[in-house]
């Protein structure tokens, strides 16, 4: 048998076991068909076979492993150029993609990507192309560079409806949704989430399934349908385990903070707490689980161990550049932390929630930009700036609206009706207060259980929404997919 078909059987072989969640099998694979180019003395082989090992020591596998990726991919990459085998130094540019992304090299990761995609439009490498543009995508929302990752993102969706690979198109289009729900076009997330789960329903792809749940949690979070958020973080963390096990990390992160919006943060404590230390291919999912925890503790009023979890999560932070979408639970975490001493130390508060503004602007990361826009409203009242604190709530404000984020809208509605009920202006204050009441109204309707409706109502700023207002039996939700 020829090498090249050697080759073609232990790629398509490695590819099907890590599609399967059975990555070290797929090493053993690799590693099989490196023994078999030394057996051939085959040195294009050899390099197919180093290729194929360090992609999986350089993308988000049990394996992963950034030095050894990286050193490896150094090596080949100077072999390819060697042998003038340029296929294979496009496929070396793209492993290079993901390690100069997880090791703050932004900028490097996108020329090492644009040059791969360059020389497989060139020698009309197909598969290549999608595969690398599929990483591009993250690169590009990573610079902050959202025109680009628009335009990328609905090209390699086209490339893999071309190719017919159903995989990759639930893929990309997860990944799509992971970036719209972070800079807050919800309605374009769960459009291609959903259709990413259905897809990866039909051929019974555990992975794929994951992926696409873990993504709509928060956009039906956001606009106010607390019962699919429940619903899809449940499922996602049903699923995780056989498919993949870092998408369960995830939405477990996810629903605690769910919880706790709800009322009940003690459950959500609780839930986080039972999570066991992260493997080191999951640095960022550690942030979503500690900025968690730090979050609610603080509502919990311990002050003290969130200081410390703060503290270690700042140490981690310092150790791995956290991702963007690992990137608001820091912010919020230092926030949170920064306003439960805001008494002590205004000007620390104050400065904190100015940062926390700043980089979610920066970035474009705008779905968390009204939260982060209240907090930086509570510290300039700290410093007697009502006129600018009410500056702020009104662009939370128009920001909740832009993004159809009736969750966040109504409590900027409560803290602008706050803010004219503390100057006795109860005529201003009076249409924000009922906007706010009439959003409450419709999301408590849409809480799935009674007890969580009720903790929900409990909650302060509800029960003087609310009063004695009766709240009806939770509305039907919607199948996931």
């Amino acid at each position: 048998m020829e090498a090249a078909a050697w080759q073609n059987l232990y790629e398509a072989r490695g590819r099907a076991l890590e599609l399967s969640n059975r990555y070290p099998e797929a090493l053993a694979n690799y590693q099989a068909l490196a023994q078999r180019a030394e057996t051939l003395g085959d040195r294009r082989l050899a390099l197919a076979a180093a290729v194929a090992v360090g992609q999986l020591y350089a993308t988000s596998t049990p394996l992963f492993d950034l030095p050894r990726g990286e050193q490896m991919a150094e090596a080949a990459l100077a072999e390819a150029r060697a042998l003038g085998d340029e296929p294979a130094e496009a496929k070396i540019l793209w492993n290079l993609v993901n390690l100069y992304r997880h090791t703050e090299r932004d900028a490097q990761a996108r020329g090492v990507g644009e040059r791969s995609l360059e020389i497989a439009q060139r020698l009309n490498l197909t598969q290549q192309a999608a595969l690398t543009l599929n990483d591009l995508v993250h690169i590009y929302a990573a610079l902050a560079l959202w025109p680009e990752f628009a335009r990328a993102s609905a090209e390699v969706q086209q490339r893999w409806r071309a190719l017919g690979n159903v995989v990759l198109l639930a893929d990309s289009l997860s990944t799509a949704a992971l970036y719209e729900a972070l800079i807050g076009e919800f309605a374009a997330a769960l459009s291609h989430t959903r259709e990413s789960y259905q897809r990866s329903l039909a051929i019974a792809n555990l992975w794929g399934q994951t992926y696409s749940l873990m993504q709509q949690i928060e956009p039906n979070w956001y606009t106010g349908h607390p019962d699919l958020a429940l619903e899809t973080a449940r499922e996602c963390i049903r699923v995780a385990p056989q498919g993949w096990p870092v998408g369960g990390f995830v939405a477990t992160a996810a629903l605690a903070f769910i919880l706790a919006e709800l009322g009940d943060t003690a459950a959500g404590l609780a839930l986080v707490q039972t999570m066991g230390e992260s493997t080191a291919f999951m640095q960022n999912e550690a942030l979503l689980t500690q900025g968690a925890r730090v979050l609610l503790e603080v509502r919990l009023g311990a002050l003290a161990p969130a200081r410390a979890h703060l503290a270690t999560m700042e140490q981690n932070a310092g150790v791995w550049r956290p991702l963007l979408w690992s990137l608001a639970p820091v912010l919020r975490a230092r926030t949170a932390v920064a306003l439960a001493a805001a008494a002590q130390d205004p000007a620390q508060a104050l400065a904190v929630t100015q940062a926390h503004v700043a980089t979610l602007r920066e970035r474009g990361v705008l779905t968390y930009l009204p939260e982060a826009l209240i907090g930086l409203a509570q510290a300039l009242l700290l410093h007697g700036r009502e006129a600018e604190a009410r500056e702020q709530l009104l662009a939370a404000l128009a920001q909740a609206r832009a993004m159809g984020a009736s969750m966040a809208e109504w409590q900027v509605l409560y803290a602008l009706a706050g803010l004219q009920r503390a100057h006795g202006d109860t005529a201003r204050a009076q249409p924000y207060w009922d906007q706010a009441r009439a959003i409450v109204t419709v999301i408590a309707g849409r809480i799935p259980t009674p007890a969580l409706r009720q903790s929900f109502l409990a909650r302060p700023e509800l029960r003087a929404l609310l009063g004695d207002a009766v709240i009806l039996a939770p509305q039907g939700a919607q199948p996931l997919g």
